[in-house]
């Protein structure tokens, strides 16, 4: 997409194992930065990846500029998060693992910033959000959010552009399915889906969602004592989250040990 401010670098055939996909509106949270850091240094082994970002464009202009570039560039999968979006650490490496075993598209749980929170995961698109989702394992749904998703990037050459995009209220054809307004999250799932790939859920992989306005995360402390399980409530002890505290702080620099 000519004249976007994207960077890249420049790469062999066939370099990358997988990029971190970032649209973002430039100004990120200091806090985002360090995760992304500590994210870096937890990621599988043996594994080439890059960052590749788009920033001042509308977000789905931004996505498919990212896109455009890992195609360009020979990526093998795409990881989108967005700016404002704490993965915990060990997600790179469940997603990537989801993909390998035949997932096309996997998504980890974000929650909506604002309350009431809900997951943005998408058992069948029109029908609200998926609360009731299984635990600690991969299941198959219509839509997600893009703030946390791995995509194998070979998907979109079988995909007409464009791949993200706005769309107003319309009546599906083929079921007679009336939606609202989408996203283009739930834009991209849709002609996913309608060109035979599947999305899956990976709900091992729940992120935190961060208000920059009001600096409250979500989904906060009732998802989380909810969800989490005991045993690793009881390993990350004072890391586990205190009202509008993240799920794992593990971002955030910690000199008490």
């Amino acid at each position: 997409m000519p004249g976007l401010e994207r960077t890249f670098e420049e790469s062999d055939a066939y370099k990358y194992g997988f990029a971190i996909g970032i649209p973002t509106r430039g100004t990120i949270d200091i806090r985002f930065m360090i995760h992304m850091h500590n994210l870096s240094l937890v990621l599988p082994t043996g594994l080439t990846w890059k960052y590749v970002y788009c920033r001042g464009y509308p977000v789905d202009v931004a996505r498919e500029s990212i896109v455009e570039a890992c195609i360009e560039h020979k990526v093998k999968n795409l990881f989108f998060i967005d700016d404002d979006c704490f993965v915990p650490t060990h997600a790179v490496r469940t997603l990537l693992e989801d993909v390998e075993r035949g997932c096309d598209i996997a998504s980890g749980i974000v929650w909506t910033k604002r309350e009431p929170t809900e997951p943005c995961i998408y058992r069948r698109q029109g029908e609200g959000a998926y609360y009731n989702f299984p635990k600690n394992t991969v299941f198959e749904i219509e839509a997600a959010g893009m703030s946390c998703c791995m995509i194998k990037v070979d998907i979109f050459k079988q995909i007409e552009k464009p791949w993200f995009k706005f769309t107003w209220g319309q009546t599906n054809p083929k079921t007679g399915r009336y939606w609202a307004r989408k996203g283009e999250d739930l834009y991209f799932c849709h002609k996913a889906r309608e060109a035979g790939f599947k999305l899956h859920c990976d709900s091992r992989v729940l992120c935190d969602h961060l208000n920059v306005d009001t600096g409250k995360f979500y989904p906060g402390q009732k998802w989380v004592e909810k969800l989490m399980p005991p045993e690793l409530q009881q390993k990350m002890g004072e890391r586990v989250t205190k009202g509008s505290e993240p799920l794992l702080k593990s971002w955030e620099a910690d000199f008490s040990e």
